[in-house]
């Protein structure tokens, strides 16, 4: 009995020894192309705290804070072409008039979670709106005109 506890403690010891061993896995650093570099710097010079990533497709990604403090998120393609701009705006004070008086007129119990204005070249800006109705989230889509389909 005595010699199989103490063969359990042996090797619980060595089990854990072993794991204790085990490095940390490196985030490997991603090589922006200076194309795309050059690009960003021209359209977002007051960028602060840029983070790069590259999407699923292989476009490269920034998440970074911008002028006016609001988080911001920009793709470009390979060759330095802006894809697609995300800025989510504060729900308590960048609101836009003509979004919040669209959700007044067609959501008018709702309550605004989350705004996020989404700009793709050769599309007209619109927004993501995410608002609680009824204890469900929906997820709306708002022109800057305030037509707003879900």
């Amino acid at each position: 009995m005595k010699n199989t506890i103490l063969f359990l403690f042996a090797s619980l010891f060595l089990v854990f020894s072993a794991t204790a061993q085990k490095k940390k896995a490196k985030v490997s650093k991603i090589n922006v192309p200076v194309e795309v570099t050059s690009s960003f710097s021209t359209n977002y010079e007051g960028a602060e705290k840029t983070k790069w990533s590259t999407g699923y497709t292989g476009n490269y990604v920034a998440k970074f804070s911008n002028a006016t403090a609001q988080n911001q998120e920009v793709e470009y393609s390979k060759n330095g072409t802006l894809l697609k701009s995300k800025t989510t705006l504060d729900i308590t004070s960048s609101v836009p008039e003509v979004i919040s008086n669209a959700l007044k007129a067609k959501y008018a119990d709702a309550n605004l979670q989350e705004l996020t204005k989404i700009e793709i070249p050769g599309i007209a800006p619109y927004y993501k709106a995410v608002v609680l109705q009824n204890e469900k989230q929906k997820e709306l889509y708002i022109s800057e005109e305030g037509l707003v389909t879900r």
